[in-house]
């Protein structure tokens, strides 16, 4: 076996040494969970411990199957050359924290074809770990996004990075066009620190990798041999220096960039000249122009990969809704739909990818709400609040989150207090959340909530799906309580429902609100009479101390009033 066949091949392994340790750490949970047999020795003990935790149909303890079949697909460069077990532990904690509390996306940990959607942000970090010189003290206990963000500002400051290392050494030319302009083979170390600070990027950090012969860099130099573009490619067939194959993975204009229009012409030409498979590269549809992008995706004629980084970054609104029809074309839809699946995403995956463009307009995202209600298995669920703003829009968010809910309520509002579907009701709840959304379609909806149409219809459900709408609608009614100015008769009325017998089967629990009543911006004294009330007469769904406590510290509350609950405070009724 040649050397480059040798390193290769160590190359393509150590993704899988690095998921080991997530295969570990469930496995060391699985010990106290699974006992060794009373005749099983340690090794097959062991052994079959692994088989388990291998097993798609095994619930493993902390890092899902999919989590680590994911990175396990991960390439080498996708990780630093230092401490890459520790990144592992921190890309394994810090992917599934994101999908399932940032994200709300509980499927997603187990799809490693969904978690493809995180690899060029992967490979962003692992550049900012590989080339930066100072790191923070609380650099492993970052969120996923928050490591993001330092990658973003060490790539921003390369942009503005003085150049100490001069000129190149070399000028190896691969291609030559007719206007003077090269690519060139950059293959020293000082030519990639000079090609790294005259470009403004991290190909620098690239060294190793490119000695090792798992990398080569080309850069397109204009007559006076300044670089105007960067093009990274993974060889894959071993033939000297310059690869007759190879797979292309950036390019790369100034400052991390896509390269300027004028120099995509002269890269197209030049690749079509070699082996490289570059089409499915997400940065070759960057060198494109939106017409060839869109006729392409239009066509089908696209890698899976390059549509799901379509749906991700696209800012191009016709693709976007392209998209958007492409949802019901691929999902089951109430009454059917003319629209042809061209896309190789399933429906689920196009609506992940979209919740995640921050590109998406106000417009769209209206459009994405109406047609998951056409869907006969809804897609988003809670994931709505993220997508009209319930969380807070993104710097590179454009819309407004109080217009949004205002039409949101307009196209569905009648739909939405119709039926007892959970789906309906997360909706309900994303304009709940949102500070900016009207008070008229707050109260419109603890109004349908509470209503004796809707209990009495609730509790006639049976109990399984009755009870996947308990969290959504205990939800609403907290977050209600919960907001600047609640209407103080709409709080006295969420506490005195709990009088009513259907209404814990309907949230799920007696006194789930109490502490939210306990802290409302509408309490009064009026309501604290009644509590009080209830509390000695040791009604089931009285305050419990903390609750108690909780009421006291209410501001709106008397000082009198506070009195008369310090005096009752110590009796027994209020202890938990």
């Amino acid at each position: 076996m040649s050397n480059f066949h040798s390193k290769w091949k160590q190359f393509i392994q150590e993704a899988q040494q690095d998921a080991k340790v997530l295969r570990g750490l469930n496995i060391k949970a699985m010990q106290k969970e699974v006992p060794q047999g009373p005749e099983e020795q340690p090794r097959e003990y062991f052994a079959r411990l692994q088989g388990m935790e291998a097993d798609p149909e095994y619930a493993n303890p902390i890092f899902p199957q999919g989590l680590v079949s994911w990175l396990e697909s991960l390439p080498d460069n996708h990780f630093p050359r230092d401490g890459r077990k520790r990144f592992a532990k921190w890309l394994g904690n810090a992917v599934y924290t994101h999908e399932t509390e940032t994200m709300n996306n509980l499927s997603s940990v187990d799809d490693p074809e969904e978690l493809r959607i995180h690899n060029n942000d992967i490979r962003y970090i692992s550049d900012y770990l590989n080339g930066s010189d100072e790191f923070p003290e609380d650099l492993w206990e970052k969120s996923l996004n928050g490591m993001y963000d330092l990658a973003v500002q060490w790539h921003d400051n390369l942009k503005f990075k003085e150049d100490p290392t001069g000129d190149y050494e070399n000028k190896q030319i691969v291609y030559k066009f007719d206007n003077g302009y090269t690519i060139v083979d950059v293959n020293t170390e000082k030519d990639l620190g000079v090609e790294g600070d005259k470009m403004g990027h991290c190909v620098g950090s690239y060294c190793d990798d490119v000695a090792d012969g798992a990398m080569t860099i080309y850069s397109l130099r204009d007559a006076k041999n300044e670089p105007h573009a960067t093009i990274e490619v993974t060889p894959t067939l071993p033939l000297g220096r310059s690869r007759s194959q190879g797979r292309v993975d950036q390019i790369k204009g100034k400052g991390n960039g896509a390269p300027v229009e004028k120099y995509r012409p002269m890269i197209k030409q030049w690749l079509q000249t070699t082996n490289f498979a570059y089409e499915d590269s997400p940065d070759y549809l960057n060198i494109l122009s939106a017409e060839e992008v869109r006729q392409r995706l239009f066509a089908g004629e696209l890698k899976k990969d390059s549509e799901q980084s379509l749906a991700r970054n696209t800012e191009d609104p016709e693709i976007i809704s392209f998209f958007l029809s492409q949802i019901l074309a691929a999902g089951y839809t109430y009454g059917g739909t003319d629209i042809a699946k061209v896309t190789k995403l399933d429906a689920d995956s196009i609506a992940g990818y979209l919740l995640r463009n921050d590109n998406l307009n106000e417009d769209h995202r209206l459009s994405l709400v109406k047609i998951n209600f056409q869907l006969r298995r809804p897609l988003l669920g809670i994931r709505m609040a993220m997508l009209i703003g319930a969380r807070g829009i993104g710097a590179g968010q454009n819309f407004d989150p109080a217009s949004l809910s205002s039409r949101i309520w307009e196209a569905l509002g009648s739909e939405l207090t119709r039926g007892y579907a959970d789906e309906k009701l997360y909706c309900m709840q994303a304009l709940m959340e949102v500070d900016e959304s009207a008070s008229s379609i707050k109260e419109e909806i603890i109004n349908h909530l509470l209503s004796e149409e809707y209990l009495e219809g609730a509790v006639r459900q049976n109990k399984n799906t009755l009870s996947h709408q308990q969290q959504p609608y205990g939800s609403i009614l907290q977050g209600y309580l919960f907001q600047k100015s609640p209407a103080r008769e709409q709080v006295r009325r969420l506490y005195t429902v709990q009088r009513d017998e259907r209404f814990p089967k309907v949230i799920g629990s007696i006194g789930r609100i109490n502490g939210y009543v306990a802290s409302s911006r509408g309490m009064s004294d009026d309501l604290a009479d009644d509590i009080i009330k209830d509390v000695k007469s040791d009604k089931r769904y009285a305050f419990i101390q903390r609750n108690w406590v909780d009421m006291v510290l209410n501001p709106l509350i008397s000082d009198s009033k506070k009195i008369d609950l310090l005096n009752i405070g110590g009796s027994d009724p209020l202890n938990p």
